[in-house]
C-alpha cells in the first residue's frame, strides 16, 4: 500500500482530502517514484501552500523530503502534518524517523511512541521498533537497540535494511551471530556493493571472501570503483585470515582498476602495515590524504612512527584532530632536546620493537669518540648532566674534565703533624700554608698561580671571592663543621713555580676531626702525583699503609718523604729509612729524608748551606725527575682513571634495567591472569543464567499463593479491593525481583572482585528496574480483575501462576547479554592498558639501554684502548 493510500485509508471520514489535491499529490509520489525527487518536492511544496490544511500534503511532502536525506525539512513536514491530524501514525511515523536521523532522542521517543499506540500495521509498526533501535544503538544502548531490532525484523523478516541494521546492533553488543544477519541482508538481491563489503568485514574470514569473491564475479561489466571496493574488501578478509600474499594482490589489484578510489589505498595501507611495511603504508595514507580522505590522525603518527621517520613524526605532531599531549610527544622527540616522558607517551603507538628502539635512540649520546681523551672526559660529563640517574656523578666528572688542562696536580698527603704544611710553605718558597701544633687543615687547600686572593669552593656549587688577608683569616678560623660544607679553597699566588704544578695541602689522615680525613680521601682520586710525608716520630703505622693501598689501588705514583730527619742522628735516621722502605718501598716511588723546618728557616735567613743539609733540594730533584717530567702521562692516568671511576659508579647509579625479554615474560603472565579471571566471570554467568530463571520461576510459584491470599474472603482484605489488593500485588511482585537479582548480584560482584572494574550492580540494577516494571506494570490491576475480584474467594492458583510465570521478565535478553558485553569490553579495556603497559616498560628498558648501558659499555671500550697505547 502507498503513503498516498495508507493516508487516505487513515483520514477517511476525519480529514476531507479534496480530489484535486489527491490527484496532485498521487502526481507527486509518482515522479518521487521514478527518481524526479526535486520536481516532486516542488509540485507538493505548491500544493501545500494551496492546500496548507491538508494534513496528507504535508506528509506526502515530509516523505519525499526524507527520500532527498533532508530530515530537518522532513521533520518540519511532518510536524506540520500531525499538528493538522493528530491521529494519522504515518504522519508520526515520518516525524520519529526524520528526529531519530537528526539526534533528537526524547521527541523521537515521543512520536514512535505514539505509532505503536495508536496503530497495529505490521510493516508500521516494524518501522517504529526499527527507529527505536536505531536511536538506542546512536546512544550507546546495544541491548535496548537489539531488542528493538529483533521486533522490528518479525514484524517485516523481508526487510533488508532492518536485517543490516540488526546485524550492526549485535555486533556492537558483541553476539556472535551479528554477522550472519548482515551477510544475510548482503545477500539478498540489490544489495549494494557497500553493504557487502559491510557483511564481509563482520562475517568470519571464509564466509566474507565467499561473498566478496561472487561479488566481483557478478559485477564484471560494474564500473571501477565499484570493483575497485569489492577488491578491496577482499583484501580485508584475506588480511583476517592473514593470507597477506593473497591480500597484498587483492590490494594492489583493488589500486590498479580505480586509481582514484579511497578504498583501494586504504586496503593498501592497511595491507602494508600489517606486514610491516611501513613506508608502503605511509605512501598510500598520503594517497588517501590527496584523494581527500586522510587516515585519522593517530594512524599517520602510528605509521610515521613505524617508518622510523623523524620528519614525518614532527609533521604527525603538527596534525589538526591529534590528541594535545601525543602531538607534543610527536614534536618533542623530533626536536633537539627530546625527554623520556615524550618516549613513554608515544610507546603504545609504535607498531613493533624497532620503531620502539628508534625512539629510544633520540635519547642516545651517540658513541663516545675513539682516541680522545680530553673528548671521551667531556663525554662522560655530558652523559652524567643530561642523565637524571647520574646527576650526582655530574660535579665529578666536570672537575676531571676541567683538570684535565691544568698544571699538574700534586697532593700533599699525610697524618696530622707529619708537617704537610711546612713542607708546602719550603716547596713554594712563600709561607702560604697555616702550620701549627693542631690539625690546622680543616679543608683541602688547592695552591694555584695566578694574581693573589682565594676562592671558597662549596659542594652546593657556591663560590666565594677573598682577598689573601681574608683568606688567610678564613684558613684560621675554619674548623671541622664549616668544612664539611667545603670541596676546596683555592689560593692564588702569583709564584712560577705554580705555572706547572698546582699543590693540594691535604687534612691529615689520622686528624681528630672525621671531616679532614674524608676531605682527603675524596682527593685521593683526583691528584696526578702524591708525596706521603711520614713524621720521623711516627713512621711506618699501620693506618699509613692502610693509605698507601689505596694510592696503589688508584694507580698513583707516591714520591715518600721522610720529614723532621733533623730530630734523628745520622745511624737513627738511617735505621728509620730502612725500616719505612723495606715496610712501604712497594708502594713507593723512592723515600728521601727531609727537614721541612729548616728548609723553611733557610729561605728566611738565605742559608744555602742549611737548605742543602734541609734535604730539599734532594725532593725538589725527586719531584722533577719523577713527576714533574711525566706530567703528560701523569695526567692522562689520573685521566683514565676517572673515566674508569665514572664507569663503575654510573652503572651502579643506574642499575642494570630490566631486559625486554623480562618484561616481555612479566606482561604475558599478566595476560594468562586475565584470561584466568575473564574464564571465571563467564563460568559464574554461565551458574547464574541457569539459576536466576529457575530462581524467579519457584518465587513466582510461590508468589501465587501469597497474590491468592490478597483475595476477598480470603483474610486479609477488609479495605476496598482497588486499593489494598493492588498494593499488595506491586510489593510482592517487587519483593521477587529484589530477592532474585541480590543472588545474582552476589555472586557476580564476588566473582568480579579484584579484577577489571565490571558495573555488575548497574547492570543488575536496570535489570530490577525493567523487571519490576514489567511484572507490576499491568499485572496488578489485572490479577485484581481477572483472578481476585470476582473470585468470591476461589482462586484458582494454577492459572494464576501460569500468568505470572508468563510474566517473568527475559533474563538473558536484558542482563546476561549487557553483562557478557560490559565483561568483553572491560576485559579488552584491561588488555589494551597492559598492552600499553608493557609497551612503555619496553621503551624504558630501550631507553635504559640506549641511554646508559651502551653509552657506558662503550666509554669502557674507549678507556681500554686508549689504556693499551703506549
Amino acid at each position: 500500500m502507498s503513503v498516498l493510500d495508507r493516508l487516505a485509508a487513515t483520514l477517511a471520514g476525519v480529514e476531507a482530502v479534496p480530489g484535486d489535491a489527491r490527484e496532485q499529490i498521487a502526481l507527486a509520489l509518482a515522479y518521487a517514484e521514478r527518481g524526479a525527487l526535486a520536481a516532486a518536492e516542488l509540485r507538493l511544496e505548491e500544493l501545500a501552500r494551496a492546500h496548507g490544511q491538508v494534513g496528507a500534503v504535508w506528509a506526502a511532502l515530509g516523505e519525499v523530503r526524507a527520500r532527498r536525506d533532508d530530515s530537518e525539512g522532513a521533520a518540519s513536514a511532518f510536524s506540520r502534518s500531525v499538528d493538522l491530524y493528530p491521529g494519522a501514525p504515518e504522519a508520526w511515523l515520518g516525524l520519529g524517523e526524520a528526529l531519530v536521523r537528526l539526534g533528537r532522542g526524547d521527541p523521537a521517543r515521543d512520536a514512535l511512541r505514539r505509532v505503536l499506540a495508536t496503530t497495529e500495521a505490521p510493516s508500521l509498526r516494524a518501522r517504529a521498533h526499527a527507529a527505536r533501535g536505531r536511536l538506542a544503538l546512536r546512544a550507546g544502548q546495544a541491548a535496548k537497540a537489539v531488542a528493538e531490532l529483533r521486533r522490528a525484523t518479525e514484524l517485516g523478516p523481508d526487510d533488508v535494511k532492518l536485517a543490516a541494521d540488526l546485524g550492526r546492533a549485535l555486533g556492537a553488543a558483541g553476539e556472535p551471530d551479528g554477522w550472519q544477519w548482515l551477510l544475510r541482508a548482503a545477500q539478498a538481491p540489490g544489495a549494494d556493493d557497500a553493504l557487502v563489503i559491510e557483511a564481509a568485514a563482520a562475517a568470519p574470514g571464509p564466509q566474507g571472501e565467499a561473498l566478496l569473491r561472487g561479488a566481483i564475479a557478478a559485477t564484471a561489466a560494474a564500473d571501477h570503483p565499484v570493483r575497485a571496493r569489492l577488491h578491496a574488501g577482499l583484501a580485508h578478509a584475506l588480511l583476517k585470515q592473514r593470507r597477506t600474499d593473497e591480500a597484498e594482490a587483492a590490494a594492489q589489484q583493488a589500486v590498479t582498476v580505480g586509481a582514484t578510489e579511497v578504498a583501494a589505498f586504504t586496503a593498501l595501507r592497511m595491507v602494508a602495515e600489517a606486514t610491516g611495511r611501513h613506508v608502503v603504508a605511509q605512501q598510500a595514507a598520503q594517497q588517501e590524504a590527496a584523494l581527500g580522505s586522510p587516515p585519522d590522525a593517530v594512524t599517520v603518527l602510528r605509521l610515521a612512527l613505524g617508518a622510523e621517520d623523524a620528519v614525518a613524526i614532527a609533521s604527525a605532531g603538527e596534525t589538526a584532530g591529534l590528541d594535545p599531549t601525543l602531538a607534543a610527544a610527536a614534536r618533542g622527540v623530533a626536536s633537539a632536546a627530546p625527554v623520556a616522558a615524550h618516549l613513554d607517551t608515544l610507546a603504545p603507538l609504535c607498531p613493533t620493537a624497532s620503531a620502539r628502539r628508534f625512539l629510544a635512540r633520540s635519547l642516545s649520546p651517540g658513541e663516545p669518540p675513539p682516541g680522545n681523551l680530553y673528548a671521551l672526559l667531556a663525554f662522560a660529563h655530558d652523559l652524567a648532566a643530561r642523565t637524571p640517574a647520574l646527576a650526582a656523578l655530574a660535579p665529578t666528572a666536570a672537575r676531571a674534565l676541567e683538570a684535565f688542562d691544568r698544571p699538574l696536580c700534586l697532593a700533599i698527603m699525610g697524618e696530622f703533624n707529619a708537617g704537610k704544611s711546612s713542607f708546602v710553605n719550603a716547596l713554594c718558597g712563600e709561607q702560604v700554608a697555616p702550620v701549627g701544633v693542631t690539625p690546622t687543615t680543616a679543608t683541602i687547600n688547592v695552591l694555584r698561580h695566578g694574581a693573589p686572593g682565594a676562592r671558597v669552593l662549596h659542594h652546593d656549587g657556591r663560590a666565594q671571592e677573598l682577598t689573601t688577608l681574608e683568606a688567610t683569616a678564613f684558613l684560621a678560623r675554619v674548623d671541622g663543621t664549616d668544612a664539611a660544607d667545603i670541596r676546596a679553597v683555592e689560593i692564588f699566588l702569583p709564584l712560577s713555580f705554580l705555572q706547572t704544578v698546582e699543590i693540594v695541602d691535604t687534612p691529615g689522615w689520622n686528624a681528630l676531626s672525621p671531616a679532614h680525613a674524608r676531605a682527603a680521601r675524596g682527593f685521593l682520586d683526583d691528584a696526578d702525583a702524591i708525596v706521603w710525608l711520614f713524621s720521623a716520630d711516627q713512621a711506618g703505622k699501620a693506618s699509613e699503609r692502610d693509605v698507601l693501598d689505596l694510592a696503589a689501588a688508584a694507580g698513583k705514583r707516591v714520591l715518600g718523604v721522610l720529614n723532621k730527619a733533623d730530630q734523628l742522628d745520622a745511624a737513627e735516621l738511617d735505621g728509620l729509612l730502612a725500616h719505612t722502605r723495606a715496610a712501604f718501598g712497594d708502594r713507593l716511588e723512592a723515600l728521601l729524608p727531609l727537614s721541612a723546618r729548616d728548609a723553611v728557616r733557610a729561605r728566611q735567613t738565605a742559608d744555602d748551606l742549611l737548605r742543602a743539609g734541609s734535604g730539599l733540594p734532594a725532593v725538589v730533584a725527586a719531584l722533577e725527575q719523577r713527576f714533574f717530567g711525566h706530567a703528560r702521562e701523569l695526567k692522562r692516568r689520573t685521566a683514565l682513571g676517572a673515566i674508569g671511576r665514572f664507569v663503575v659508579e654510573a652503572t651502579a647509579a643506574s642499575g642494570p634495567g630490566d631486559p625486554p625479554e623480562e618484561v616481555a615474560a612479566r606482561f604475558a603472565a599478566g595476560r594468562r591472569d586475565l584470561d584466568a579471571h575473564e574464564a571465571v566471570i563467564h563460568g559464574a554467568l554461565a551458574a547464574e543464567r541457569v539459576a536466576l530463571p529457575a530462581r524467579l520461576a519457584t518465587l513466582l510459584a510461590q508468589a501465587a499463593d501469597d497474590i491468592a491470599g490478597l483475595a476477598p474472603g480470603r483474610g486479609l482484605l477488609d479495605r476496598p479491593p482497588e486499593a489494598s489488593t493492588e498494593d499488595g500485588v506491586t510489593e510482592i511482585c517487587q519483593d521477587i525481583v529484589d530477592r532474585a537479582t541480590e543472588t545474582t548480584r552476589i555472586a557476580l560482584e564476588h566473582a568480579v572482585k579484584d579484577g577489571p572494574a565490571v558495573p555488575v550492580s548497574g547492570v543488575v540494577e536496570r535489570f530490577g528496574a525493567f523487571a519490576r516494571g514489567l511484572l507490576v506494570g499491568g499485572l496488578a490491576s489485572r490479577i485484581l480483575t481477572e483472578d481476585l475480584d470476582a473470585s468470591g474467594g476461589r482462586v484458582d492458583l494454577r492459572l494464576l501462576g501460569k500468568r505470572l510465570a508468563r510474566r517473568a521478565p527475559a533474563t538473558e535478553a536484558e542482563l546476561f547479554t549487557p553483562l557478557a558485553h560490559e565483561v568483553r569490553v572491560a576485559f579488552a579495556r584491561a588488555r589494551a592498558e597492559l598492552s600499553a603497559d608493557e609497551a612503555r616498560a619496553q621503551m624504558r628498558a630501550l631507553v635504559h639501554e640506549e641511554r646508559l648501558t651502551r653509552p657506558l659499555q662503550a666509554l669502557a671500550a674507549a678507556r681500554a684502548t686508549l689504556d693499551a697505547m703506549p
